[in-house]
């Protein structure tokens, strides 16, 4: 059936009645068995830091996605049979109220799936960054507990170094410890 036809000839009230039983985009929620938000990325960083702004990066960008799916799955509920695009109602089949409900079924099926799909990456990215939050937290707790045992007349660092002079840093330390230990005796 031609697309002009469909929408000449579909029967409006069944239209209507079809898209009163559809929820709100706000009603649909995060699948029920989650969704890996690394799913697609290739190169996802390894490295802390970095990790973290490409997971700030990603959530603003699924945040933004899925008001876009939202407002979209809501402008055709909403919108009904004049929402439809002429693609939308292109291979639909049987009379023009079927082939309505049926373009409409397929939109509202994908756009639901989208924006499930949408909640459980944002969850997910939201779960990351807090427990990236937590280490990040426990690291300075145990920073600070271990600063708080060296004694007068040291000093803690954290650096990173090419094999010969961590080599070389390793050897003091271990010298260090003795005179800790050796203060700590008196």
């Amino acid at each position: 059936m031609k697309v002009e036809a469909v929408r000449k000839l579909a029967d409006q009230d069944a239209i209507a009645k079809y898209l009163g039983n559809i929820v709100p985009a706000s009603e649909i929620g995060p699948r029920k068995n989650g969704f890996d938000f690394r799913t697609g990325y290739g190169r996802v960083p390894t490295k802390p830091k970095p990790y973290k702004v490409w997971l700030e990066k990603r959530l603003a960008s699924e945040v933004a996605g899925l008001e876009r799916d939202r407002a979209e799955y809501e402008e055709h509920r909403l919108g009904g049979l004049e929402a439809l695009t002429d693609v939308d109602l292109l291979y639909a089949a049987g009379n023009a109220t079927e082939a309505a409900k049926a373009a409409m079924e397929t939109i509202f099926y994908l756009k639901s799936a989208h924006i499930s799909a949408g909640l459980s990456k944002i969850e997910g990215i939201r779960q990351e960054l807090h427990r990236l939050d937590r280490e990040a937290d426990q690291v300075r707790v145990n920073k600070q507990a271990l600063s708080d045992q060296v004694p007068d007349g040291f000093e803690m660092v954290d650096v990173v170094l090419p094999a010969r002079q961590a080599f070389i840093v390793k050897k003091w330390a271990e010298a260090a410890q003795s005179k800790i230990k050796a203060k700590g005796k008196k």
